[in-house]
């Protein structure tokens, strides 16, 4: 199979699937503090293709989009979570190492986005640009689809 360049999926569909996906995202911690539930909003912006979750109300969720076969060969969900439950590292510590790291160095590209009960979320993506957004309490949605916009 032949591999094409990211930009062949940036097309009008997607932008408006990033409006709506934008339009649909609540609140990162809800009174029940379950972030499991809000997995299905956060699908919404992994356009291309999905490569592995990981949840647990006790630590992180982790949404993995990328190389399939790099993101199953590194674990890399349950490697982030891990480092997150295991180690107490930081969201974007933990996420940075992994999609950075020897993934990364072996061709792995694709991001993640990773959040936890108290509200604090990580978008991370070692690609151009990726599709995402986020909404804490009391403030307005972030949005952005290049590296150069900090969320």
């Amino acid at each position: 199979m032949k591999l094409v360049s990211n930009n062949h999926f940036d097309t009008k569909k997607c932008y408006q699937s990033l409006l709506r996906a934008k339009k649909k995202i609540k609140k990162i911690k809800d009174k029940s503090k379950n972030i499991s539930e809000h997995q299905a909003n956060y699908r919404q912006l992994d356009i291309r293709y999905k490569m592995g979750t990981w949840a647990d109300n006790k630590s992180c969720d982790v949404s993995a989009t990328g190389h399939g076969e790099y993101f199953i060969l590194y674990n890399v969900a349950a490697n982030i979570f891990a480092r997150v439950k295991y180690q107490n590292k930081s969201l974007r510590g933990a996420s940075n190492e992994v999609i950075f790291g020897e993934m990364h160095k072996d061709g792995g590209t694709g991001g993640v986005i990773v959040i936890n009960t108290q509200g604090d979320i990580a978008l991370t993506f070692n690609t151009k640009g990726i599709y995402r957004a986020s909404r804490k309490q009391g403030e307005k949605v972030k949005d952005a689809i290049f590296g150069d916009v900090s969320l």
